[in-house]
């Protein structure tokens, strides 16, 4: 099966220069981030044992195995991706979108007065599994 949304991102790294291998460079322009297309997939797709630096990515439709994230921008509108064994840098910011957003309205207008562990899994090595 042909992971189209891979193939767009190609595309769009290729246009603008950038690597196509998966992975980007810091960006020279400043504010302007590469990014991932979000996938429009009912299935998720795998992403597997890549590094991403300094990328806008939307997230939903993808489950991340063994990845890198610094410096990067993660957007999820539908809550619909996994992290597997992933390690996030300090620097790397989450925005919530439509769904999702709303999942974080109501979790702090109601749910954060109970004693419930919404944590992420840490891994002994150090990575972090959602």
């Amino acid at each position: 099966m042909t992971d189209w949304a891979d193939i767009i991102a190609k595309v769009i790294y290729d246009q603008r220069g950038s690597s196509s291998s998966g992975s980007s460079s810091s960006s020279s322009s400043g504010s302007s981030l590469p990014f991932i297309l979000p996938s429009t997939a009912t299935s998720q797709f795998t992403r597997q044992n890549l590094y991403y630096r300094n990328t806008q990515i939307y997230i939903d439709g993808y489950i991340f195995k063994n990845c890198r994230f610094d410096q990067c921008k993660l957007i999820t509108m539908k809550g619909n991706f996994r992290f597997v064994n992933c390690i996030f840098d300090g620097q790397t910011k989450v925005e919530y979108k439509g769904n999702a957003l709303n999942i974080i309205k109501l979790y702090n207008r109601i749910e954060h007065r109970r004693e419930i562990s919404l944590s992420p899994t840490e891994n002994l090595d150090g990575t972090v599994t959602i």
